[in-house]
């Protein structure tokens, strides 16, 4: 009885880690394609995760945006956007 107790147990734990990083990639989907809307009840563990995921891929094209137009210009870095010296 311990040995079947103790694998319906895995098996509840492994289920709900499954929908936690479900909704955590779902979310991360969510935001990189536009949609604002959680799907999930809100205060929910699964709302919290999916919300995560949105907050992750939100920093994560923060940090990739663009470069600024003008490399010198606000945003410019100096030391790392000067040319090399040619010699």
């Amino acid at each position: 009885m311990r040995r079947l107790k103790r694998r319906l147990i895995e098996r509840s734990r492994a289920a709900r880690e499954g929908r936690r990083v479900y909704a955590f990639y779902r979310g991360f989907r969510d935001r990189r394609a536009g949609r604002t809307a959680n799907p999930y009840k809100p205060g929910s563990e699964e709302a919290r995760c999916w919300d995560a995921g949105w907050q992750y891929a939100d920093s994560e094209q923060r940090e990739s945006s663009p470069p600024p137009v003008c490399r010198f210009g606000p945003g410019g870095d100096y030391v790392r956007d000067w040319p090399e010296e040619q010699e």
